[in-house]
């Protein structure tokens, strides 16, 4: 097994055995509450598989695969709040979802760091023997954790899960030295602007080459004395130092250039390397700043040697690239991506080295894969070559390379290696294998393939939950999006009949649908639904239309912008 699937076995284990005190021990009084179930096991998940693995680094993964999935998630209108009112079983389905696990859980931690550990332990323990073999609220937990320790945890906390969506906390220099002038409005990934006036209670966790402290900010906009001298107007200032606060950074562009050097120095921790990204990227989506200003800071990161860091960074390209695929400077985009990959990949090369860290190892996999699907001749090359040598000899293929030798074969490959993986699928002997294989099989430029893909997918060779894994990808290609749109369509009652009820269905239809860049589309998905209800699916078609308003507003918003910084940069 690849290290990957080895973190996600731990973790789901942690996860489950979790619920015997979140979830069986002490259970919610009603649905409304599932995140105290969900929000807790994926925290105690994760905290479980950190405190037996700190060699995998989970605290700074979480950041990437929990809060900036939640992030997004919440950035939309149509999101929801933590605490939901559920008055029907097909709502039930539709809060499993990235806010009840990874918004409740990001939360706990934000908390967690606000308490300090030993309060958050003590609150914890008081609420569970409480309320053990019992019903519990929110309100219930905010009460066990003020006792123990002495804080206004209801002040802190309520909003956060009472109200949807989260703010962007905005900094720039105050008047004098050891001052911020702050302001915070609600976050909205297509650029609106929100009117509800919602004001959060923020902890501006901040970290300078002096130190780092604390301060709470809890209204719209104002001035905060930064203690303790660590904040001087000429240097740098990260704020939401390591990422335990849910909310977005905007800086002014002052404060942010001054943070260009220790990006690339590393002399920031990882975790807030990540942080500066993931947030640059999220404000360029929604205009508030330029699309080329998070170019910059991503440049800015080809020195970088974290696996997190990299990983988002591949997947913000990814996610460039695909708004781009149709456009006439995609290529210019493959080679700055490769172009940015180009030094971490002479360092990494194919194969480990004797005693390499595994996040070395989950790092080559992640750099071969972007490389090898942007046109990189030498890595399409060699993963051609070991493919050839798996098919021959399956040792000769170490199994965190396997994944992604398959997806770059698949995609510069042929119908006849298509074919082959097929093949490959129907003689795997591990759920592990037929899942790398089935993830990949659409994923090709040529339209015919795609379909092929597809239809194979509805065979009786492909378990039912594993039928959305043929739209994983679709929206990494030109063509893939608008042949597995049509594929839906013309099977919806084949879907509909097999994945009544369940989490799948609505899961299919949100990848098929969310990656297109055209309001004509997104009035096509409407009018189709109109006539083909998913009741479970109705707040995930919502996210998906508008999460196209959103991507066909940032293409036209950032062309002219990031077309010029191509030229500039020579791409």
């Amino acid at each position: 097994s690849t290290i990957q699937q080895k973190q996600r076995v731990a973790y789901v284990v942690a996860h489950e055995l979790a619920h015997q005190w979140f979830g069986n021990l002490v259970t919610m009084e009603w649905w409304s509450q599932l995140w105290l179930n969900e929000g807790f096991a994926t925290f105690v998940g994760n905290l479980a598989t950190n405190h037996l693995f700190p060699e995998w680094d989970i605290w700074t993964l979480f950041v990437n695969d929990y809060l900036f999935s939640a992030l997004s998630l919440d950035g939309l209108r149509s999101s929801h709040p933590i605490e939901v009112d559920v008055r029907s079983s097909s709502q039930i389905s539709e809060i499993f979802d990235a806010i009840s696990y990874n918004k409740g859980s990001c939360v706990i931690r934000m908390l967690e760091t606000y308490l300090g550990e030993q309060s958050f332990k003590q609150g914890l323990h008081v609420y569970l023997k409480r309320h053990t073999y019992g019903n519990a609220v929110t309100e219930d937990l905010w009460a066990a954790l003020a006792e123990t320790s002495g804080k206004d945890v209801k002040g802190f906390m309520g909003t956060f899960t009472s109200a949807m969506g989260y703010p962007v906390v905005s900094v720039r220099p105050g008047a004098q030295d050891g001052t911020l002038e702050v302001q915070q409005t609600r976050f909205l990934s297509n650029g609106d602007k929100d009117d509800s006036g919602t004001v959060w209670s923020v902890s501006l966790e901040v970290r300078s080459e002096a130190g780092a402290t604390n301060a709470i900010f809890n209204s719209a906009s104002g001035q905060i004395q930064v203690p303790n001298g660590v904040y001087k107007k000429d240097k740098w200032l990260k704020v939401n130092a390591g990422q335990s606060g849910f909310y977005r950074v905007k800086y002014s562009e002052d404060m942010l250039a001054k943070l260009l050097s220790p990006l690339r120095e590393l002399a920031l921790p990882p975790v807030d390397r990540l942080g500066i990204l993931g947030d640059s990227f999220a404000l360029s989506r929604a205009g508030s700043m330029q699309t080329s200003q998070a170019l910059d800071i991503a440049y800015s990161l080809a020195n970088e040697v974290d696996f997190t860091v990299w990983t988002s960074l591949s997947n913000n390209l990814g996610g460039l690239a695909s708004l781009w695929r149709a456009q006439p400077e995609f290529p210019s985009i493959q080679k700055f991506v490769c172009a940015t990959l180009a030094q971490i990949y002479a360092k990494l090369g194919w194969d480990a080295k004797s005693g390499e860290p595994a996040l070395d190892t989950m790092l080559r996999a992640t750099i071969l894969s972007r490389l090898g699907t942007n046109g990189h001749a030498e890595v399409i090359k060699e993963a051609q070559a070991r493919f050839a040598k798996y098919l021959s000899d399956p040792s000769t293929l170490a199994a965190d390379l396997k994944p992604v030798v398959f997806e770059i074969v698949m995609y510069n490959g042929t119908q006849e290696t298509q074919d082959t993986l097929i093949k490959l699928y129907k003689q795997a002997a591990s759920s592990e294998e037929k899942t790398q294989i089935l993830r990949v099989l659409a994923f090709h430029p040529d339209p015919a393939i795609i379909k092929r893909a597809f239809e194979f997918n509805l065979t009786p060779e492909v378990r039912e939950q594993d039928l959305h894994l043929a739209f994983v990808k679709v929206g990494a290609t030109v063509h893939g999006a608008e042949v597995g749109w049509k594929f839906l369509q013309d099977n919806f009652d084949s879907y509909n009949s097999r994945l009544k009820g369940g989490h799948i269905f609505p899961r299919i239809i949100g990848m098929a649908t969310e990656t297109f860049t055209d309001e004509a589309k997104a009035q096509e998905i409407e009018a189709f639904f109109a006539s083909h209800s998913v009741p479970a699916a109705e707040r995930t078609l919502k996210q998906s239309l508008e999460t196209i308003r959103a991507r066909t507003a940032w293409l036209a918003r950032s062309k002219e912008d990031v077309v010029q910084w191509l030229k500039t940069k020579g791409f």
